[in-house]
């Protein structure tokens, strides 16, 4: 016998005791039981031994079981309190004589531990609060049953699993492949031939291939009928090889103008930095890394692919740069989104509080902040003048610019002592720094555009690097490299702050010519010629009606 039906045949104690049932091992007495709806004809259905049935279940949920069940603490989650399908439930092996399941589960409504969901799964009324003295079982494969909202093609294997690996090329299929990808062959006909083979080789649910379509049309590849809008004359194909159909019949493909190498060039690392930078966060929200990884497995899938198959070997370098983008972004990309919500931090707010800039009048210990962060990293003389000014120091210099973040300063062991010590008890955060530098970003704006002016001087020369005071845990989140584009403001006495923060980009970000075409269509004919073919319809129509 397996253990699961060790574990699963214990026969509720008590046989037929008529013992309250418990909840965490009180008992609920007093409470109101749970009574629902039911027809005559639900009501009808009950098992003739309903009574035992719930007694049974109800240990198998109860606080002296679960505890101790790695199977079903496995499927439930313990203190998650997953529901789990009843119909597995009857597979166990005490319940198995009970039969139909529809009348377990109308027995299982009236019980007052347990509560059904969804008309098939039950689960416990109050979640395990006991740890449980095993590890649970793992679920994988998840089955259908567990996650009843999945179609059965949803629970094959994908082909992009995290670590899934293609199987080794056959003899045959190597062979197949020296013609396919021959290196005589342009590069556009050879990536093409992979992209309608590897899209074979995988399943493709929705997220996944919205995503997969976002990358291609990014990196210049087209999608759509090639040639043709309904089905293919099987005469016409007789004569065609199997790679030939494909290509006819393919959804992307690459256009014979993208192959003016003046024009178009073949750059996998570029194209990887531009999506992942500029594309990603205009259509995915990256604040799970459940999301992330989802999204750069994508390319790093594809990638996997076309380097297993040789495709493209005289590119070999740059495929291997561009899949190492992926899993630099798998970190950037939540960090970058973080920081978004939590950047300029506490002690640049002050300062934006106290010298009339974007949060003028919101923070309250605008002045306890901002003296203590120059009490920690400026001079004495930067000190008594801002003690001086009691807050009336002055903006000498204010401009919307890109940074580039050069290098984290952490706080030091004089400055932690001092935040803990002589400031504790305030609420205030430990303060770090960073250095950072000009950065410009392309954005193929037009030269005649008019360019953002401001009222003050700019203050720092574009090889200068500043250093702007930023709070410890805002720092773990902040890397060399990275790209912040805010209102620099600088004072009187030689401090800078982050007025205010527009956006936080990856430290590879890369805005490339292909964004100028995302949304770009084939043009159609001028209004002009569309509303007169209008007026030419409309007449032929009329005089058809005057016959």
């Amino acid at each position: 016998m397996s253990s699961e039906e060790q574990n699963h045949a214990a026969e509720a104690p008590g046989g037929t005791s008529t013992e309250e049932p418990k909840v965490n091992g009180t008992n609920v007495e007093g409470q109101v039981p749970f009574t629902p709806m039911l027809t005559a004809q639900q009501e009808q259905q009950e098992h003739p031994e309903g009574e035992e049935i719930r007694r049974q279940v109800e240990y198998y949920f109860s606080d002296e079981n679960l505890p101790s069940d790695a199977h079903l603490l496995g499927k439930c989650g313990g203190a998650e309190n997953k529901p789990v399908s009843v119909k597995h439930i009857c597979g166990f092996k005490k319940m198995r004589g009970y039969r139909p399941h529809t009348a377990v589960i109308a027995s299982l409504k009236k019980s007052t531990f347990l509560e059904i969901v969804d008309g098939k799964l039950i689960r416990r009324k109050v979640p395990l609060s006991i740890k449980p003295s095993v590890e649970p079982e793992a679920t994988v494969p998840v089955k259908k049953e567990d996650q009843p909202w999945m179609t059965k093609g949803m629970l094959k294997a994908t082909g992009f699993e995290e670590y899934w690996t293609d199987a080794p090329v056959t003899p045959e299929v190597h062979e197949e492949e020296l013609d396919l990808y021959d290196s005589s062959l342009p590069f556009a006909e050879r990536i093409e031939t992979a992209i309608q083979r590897y899209r074979a080789k995988r399943k493709w649910h929705q997220e996944v291939a919205n995503i997969f379509a976002k990358w291609m049309k990014y990196g210049g590849v087209d999608s759509g009928p090639k040639q043709f809008s309904g089905g293919l004359d099987v005469k016409y194909l007789e004569d065609r090889s199997t790679a030939e159909i494909g290509t006819l019949t393919s959804i992307y493909y690459v256009s014979e103008s993208k192959g003016d190498e003046e024009k178009w060039a073949v750059d996998f690392e570029g194209i990887a930095k531009g999506f992942f930078s500029s594309q990603v966060p205009t259509f995915l929200d990256c604040t799970t890394e459940k999301q992330v990884k989802a999204c750069t497995n994508v390319p790093r899938n594809f990638y996997n692919y076309i380097l297993h198959h040789d495709v493209c070997p005289e590119h070999r370098a740059q495929i291997f740069a561009a899949r190492a983008i992926c899993d630099q972004a798998e970190t950037e990309l939540l960090a970058v989104r973080k920081l978004a919500s939590l950047l300029p931090g506490d002690c640049n707010t002050a300062c934006s509080t106290l010298f009339g800039g974007y949060y003028a009048g919101i923070d309250k210990k605008a002045r306890q902040i901002v003296m203590a962060g120059i009490a920690a990293y400026g001079t004495d003389e930067q000190f008594a003048q801002a003690e001086a000014a009691k807050g009336a120091l002055k903006t000498v210099a204010e401009e919307l610019v890109g940074l580039e973040v050069v290098e984290i300063l952490h706080a030091d062991a004089e400055t932690r002592a001092y935040y803990e010590g002589e400031l504790a008890g305030t609420g205030l955060r430990t303060l770090g720094a960073i250095l950072v530098r000009r950065w410009t970003a392309s954005t193929f704006a037009s030269s005649d555009l008019p360019l953002l002016s401001t009222s003050l001087t700019p203050h720092t020369s574009p090889s200068e690097t500043v250093r702007i005071l930023i709070e410890s845990p805002l720092l773990a989140h902040l890397t060399p490299g990275l790209k912040i584009e805010a209102t620099l403001r600088t004072l009187d006495i030689g401090l800078h702050f982050l007025d205010s923060v527009t956006n936080v980009y990856c430290s590879f970000y890369t805005y490339l010519p292909n964004e100028l075409g995302r949304k770009w269509r084939e043009p159609g004919p001028p209004r002009q010629a569309r509303k007169g073919e209008g007026v030419r319809r409309e007449e032929e129509e009329g005089g058809d009606d005057a016959h």
